[in-house]
């Protein structure tokens, strides 16, 4: 059964590779799908890339404005707040808690920590979104705000979350600004984390719009080869029928000619 099998496999390449040989229309067909293939992957490859930067862009511009926004709100608030006559851990209190509780409405999680220093230590007082893993913000970007008079900064992340006992994870954007707490003076750290799930769906749909778009291009080129070699291949072939007939003593044979191309 096996010799079988293999003599069958030995005579369908066999075939496969005459075919290839004596086919000039098989081999251009075959040669035009393979570089457009290669042309059309470049140049979805290169729309995506586009699609992702010009999305990604948008959205750093837009989260980049929306913290700044907050942070102006927060820096108002507490300078109209009393100064070393305030409670530290209810002023830190009510300068985040406002700023959850709006994350929850516009979809973008929230970490105050601080002082500078301390790390994201949620024991020592650092106030988050609820089930926000701490994990989610970068080291590198902790360790540039664990000194004071740092700039606004932003970094991609993957944001951790960890609600009734299930954790998810999400590709993000983590933007870090700090604030000074006139309760004690100490400079603390706002971390706002913005998800990036709605541009994800859409590289996505955009992804799998070029694949489809790509696959029915192939088939239409292909097509269009195949026709437009068989034009050209058909009068040869006709020609060779002739000429093994003309050879073979059939002298009265003629090659039927259509137009003036010939």
């Amino acid at each position: 059964m096996a010799r079988v099998s293999t003599r069958s496999l030995t005579e369908g390449v066999r075939r496969g590779l005459t075919f290839w040989r004596r086919s000039i229309q098989a081999r251009v067909v075959a040669s035009t799908l393979v570089l457009s293939a290669v042309v059309v992957s470049v140049v979805g490859w290169f729309l995506l890339q586009q699609t992702r930067d010009g999305l990604l862009d948008q959205r750093v511009e837009a989260v980049l404005g929306e913290a700044n926004s907050e942070v102006s709100v927060a820096e108002r608030n507490l300078s109209a707040a009393p100064g070393l006559q305030s409670d530290a851990t209810r002023q830190k209190r009510e300068l985040a808690e406002p700023i959850v509780e709006r994350g929850r409405v516009r979809d973008f999680s929230v970490l105050l920590a601080g002082p500078s220093g301390s790390g994201l230590d949620l024991d020592d007082g650092a106030i988050s979104t609820r089930g926000l893993d701490p994990l989610s913000i970068p080291e590198s970007m902790v360790e540039r705000f664990d000194r004071r008079g740092v700039p606004t900064s932003w970094t991609y992340t993957t944001i951790v979350r960890t609600v009734d006992g299930e954790q998810t994870e999400e590709p993000g954007i983590v933007v870090g600004s700090q604030v000074r707490l006139p309760a004690d003076g100490e400079t603390y750290t706002l971390y706002f984390l913005f998800p990036l799930e709605e541009q994800r769906e859409t590289l996505a749909l955009v992804n799998r719009a070029l694949f489809t778009a790509g696959i029915l291009l192939l088939v239409l080129v292909a097509g269009l080869t195949w026709l437009v070699t068989r034009q050209v291949v058909t009068p040869i072939r006709m020609a060779r029928r002739v000429a093994e007939r003309l050879a073979a003593g059939r002298l009265q044979e003629r090659v039927k000619v259509t137009g003036e191309d010939d």
